[in-house]
């Protein structure tokens, strides 16, 4: 057979992309998830819930020589459904209400002085908003109100939002953590990147109470660093499981699920029963209302109501730790799919073409198939390894130990791989885009090809090697 000249170019010309305005229609959900999350995230989840905080279910204890009805009715004149008000034996159970969270408020009436309960505690904007409705409440029964402040905060939050940034901090830094490890794709294993992150929970935990408790904005309790561990484990074990699953939509579902959703019902920069419906019924579900709810109960309510907080934020560790250990079980079916992929006949046949002479080898360009393929293994059906191909001698037989490498745009290699014994190879888990395949025998000058992955595409790329030309050293003789 001819050999090319000595000087020819060792790498093949990328080949032109097939369905360009396809492959870009493709890209383009990846392209815009982020910036229209990110608008409608705003407008939906700050915008909305945040612009007229009005309140609605505000639990109210009333008791003395009052008509619970009449003041229900007077309160749904000023807003409908704003409070629900319930009666208490007498003026001591109304306010003991209040301080273990049975109620918002409560209002006592004692012959013409009617007392209104609240705990800034609470919310300092439904403190108020709580108090601006019994005003006119008590003009119409006659009575002068007299507001009682039950459960105040410390002087380093006057606005009772403290407790919010310190829960915020335990929440967004966890979610970093893992979309930083994923994104700069840390060589760690699973196992050591569990360990990171529960040591980064502990120091987390630790510093986050110190720094608050320096700065006077909480008291000096130190149980809630449990929860804040809690919360840090429960928010980053979910999104480290969550990142095999959705792969390059991390981002968009951590920050829809810990942040979007998160932050409007976690009742910390507006209290809960002023936000719509929605968020209100995400308050009890999601780990930043709960981590929030610990923190003031064990702060300013001597530990009330902890069984529900403390159940949530484990569930979440739960559900963290299940996502994590279901793909956990993939590893074995990758290998399993990648030794057999190239063998299986389910693969969709690739149009054949002629190689194209590199160096001292040939390399066949085929265009890749126009739908992902999908493989029969077992009665199981897996998707194509996203690159794969056949390494033969000049004669048609198969070169084992043949090293495949594949190297990314910049330089960096991505997989180094041997063909099987059949002089298959078979990659998976490749970024899209322009990358170089390359070809290493011993004994013969390496070959390099170019490819460009459009999403999920599999590509397909035979080699051929040619006879060693002379002046090239062959496998076991040393070079002139």
């Amino acid at each position: 057979m001819a050999y090319p000249s000595p000087h020819a170019p060792a790498v093949a010309a990328a080949p032109a992309t097939p369905g360009g305005a396809r492959s870009m229609a493709k890209l383009l959900p990846d392209i815009l998830a982020l910036p229209l999350l990110m608008l409608f995230g705003f407008l939906l989840c700050y915008l909305l819930p945040f612009h007229a905080p009005a309140p609605h279910g505000v639990k109210v204890a009333v008791a003395g020589p009052i008509s619970v009805t009449q003041i229900g009715s007077g309160l749904d004149r000023q807003v409908e459904g704003a409070f629900d008000v319930t009666p208490a034996a007498d003026p001591a159970q109304a306010r003991q209400q209040v301080l273990n969270q049975s109620a918002q408020a409560a209002y006592v009436v004692v012959g013409n002085q009617a007392t209104l309960y609240t705990a800034k505690a609470d919310g300092n904007q439904l403190e108020a908003a709580v108090t601006k409705a019994f005003t006119p409440v008590a003009g119409a029964e006659g009575v002068t109100l007299h507001p009682v402040e039950l459960v105040g905060t410390v002087p380093g939050d006057p606005n009772a939002i403290s407790l919010f940034y310190l829960a915020l901090a335990w929440s967004i830094a966890p979610y970093l953590l893992v979309v930083s490890m994923e994104a700069l794709k840390v060589r760690l294993s699973r196992r050591a990147k569990l360990g990171f992150i529960v040591g980064m929970g502990a120091f987390s935990a630790i510093w986050g109470f110190l720094i608050a408790f320096w700065l006077g904005a909480v008291p000096g309790q130190a149980l809630p660093m449990l929860y804040g561990f809690l919360n840090y484990e429960a928010v980053a074990l979910t999104v480290f499981g969550l990142a095999p699953l959705v792969g390059t939509y991390l981002v968009p579902a951590a920050l829809l699920l810990f942040v979007f959703l998160s932050i409007p019902s976690s009742g910390g920069p507006v209290p809960y029963q002023m936000v719509p419906t929605f968020y209100s019924w995400l308050h009890p579900v999601l780990p930043l209302g709960n981590l929030i709810d610990a923190m003031r109960g064990i702060f300013y309510f001597d530990g009330t109501n902890m069984i529900r907080p403390t159940l949530v934020l484990c569930v979440w560790i739960a559900i963290g730790a299940s996502l994590i250990a279901v793909p956990g079980l993939l590893p074995r079916a990758r290998r399993h799919r990648a030794a057999v992929a190239p063998a299986v006949a389910a693969v969709p046949a690739v149009a054949p073409v002629s190689p194209v002479a590199v160096g001292p080898a040939a390399v066949a360009v085929p265009t890749p198939p126009s739908d992902p393929a999908w493989l029969a293994v077992d009665d199981h059906r897996y998707r194509a390894p996203i690159l794969s191909g056949t390494v033969l001698a000049a004669d048609g037989g198969p070169m084992p130990a043949a090293t495949i490498t594949v190297i990314d745009a910049s330089g960096r290699q991505l997989v180094r791989t041997s063909t099987d014994p059949a002089g298959r190879y078979a990659v998976d888990g490749l970024p899209a885009g322009p990358l170089t395949v390359l070809l290493s025998v011993p004994g013969r000058m390496p070959i390099a090809t170019r490819i460009v992955l459009a999403g999920e595409q599999p590509v397909k790329r035979d080699f051929v090697l040619a006879h060693p030309a002379e002046g090239v050293p062959t496998a076991g003789t040393a070079a002139a």
